[in-house]
């Protein structure tokens, strides 16, 4: 399916690929996999060359690093505090 959309961020300036690049790569994946998901970006996008491959970190000392951030981010959003009356 080609939705022939012109696509942009909702931040700009993230990613090292302008919007239209990215909108068209998850376009694709989509129309081979049928789902656009985290997991089938990332499968498609594993080789250098790929239009998305820049997005993502491919040092895993680094990557891990992030990760961790990610999950700290993810603990200090999740907890509530319950005030006692």
């Amino acid at each position: 399916m080609n939705f022939g959309q012109t696509y942009t961020f909702v931040v700009p300036d993230i990613f090292p690929v302008d919007a239209q690049t990215a909108g068209e790569a998850l376009e694709e994946t989509y129309n081979r996999r049928g789902a656009v998901t985290a997991e089938n970006v990332l499968d498609d996008n594993r080789e250098e060359g790929k239009p998305l491959h820049g997005c993502f970190e491919w040092d895993d000392a680094i990557a891990g690093e992030k990760y961790r951030l990610t999950q700290a981010g993810k603990l200090i959003r999740s907890i509530v505090v319950i005030k006692q009356t």
